[in-house]
């Protein structure tokens, strides 16, 4: 069994704690404006087996939500504390509309032959975001995002050179960015 210690006050004395084998996922859904979905419904699954909110046993689940008008794509969550709260941000997705969308852009003062890469990360909510390598003109697309807000980063090896934020709503939209 895992143990750990836990440094309690200024007095350099330790409280052995052992961990909880299970927690609560609470899940606030939200659309791409921060405001709340009331009607959504939240599953954890483990393969086909789904499981309750409550008394979650730790480990890694695949999340899924569902709710009228908007789509989630499922993501895995890993439940490892004794309260999980996330922030899920919810695209609009009728079948009449694609929910997702490109991130197209323009790095400007990119020095000729440098290496530059563009990420996006989720203003809201959580995700890995996508990463893709800038052209050697200082254009990128960053394909396949679902609508919402990110903060886009232009990275020149591991050092942030340029960032904005931008909103995925409009497919042409091209925005330009200064490094």
């Amino acid at each position: 069994m895992l143990r750990r210690k836990l440094m309690i006050g200024a007095f350099n004395s330790c409280s052995e704690l052992l961990p909880t084998e299970f927690g609560s996922v609470e899940v606030q859904t939200v659309n791409f404006r921060g405001e709340p979905i009331p009607e959504a419904t939240v599953g954890l699954f483990r393969g086909r087996e789904r499981f309750g909110l409550e008394k979650v046993g730790y480990g890694t689940y695949r999340l899924e939500v569902e709710s009228p008008l908007y789509y989630f794509k499922p993501r895995a969550i890993t439940v490892a504390q004794q309260r999980t709260v996330l922030r899920v941000v919810m695209s609009i997705g009728m079948a009449c509309i694609d929910p997702f969308r490109p991130i197209r852009g323009m790095v400007e003062g990119m020095r000729k032959g440098e290496e530059l890469w563009v990420k996006a990360v989720p203003a809201r909510g959580a995700g890995t975001g996508e990463e893709v390598r800038v052209d050697g003109g200082g254009t990128f697309v960053i394909p396949g995002l679902p609508a919402g807000e990110y903060l886009v980063l232009v990275l020149r090896g591991t050092d942030v050179a340029g960032t904005a934020v931008v909103r995925t709503f409009d497919p042409e939209h091209v925005v330009r960015i200064g490094v």
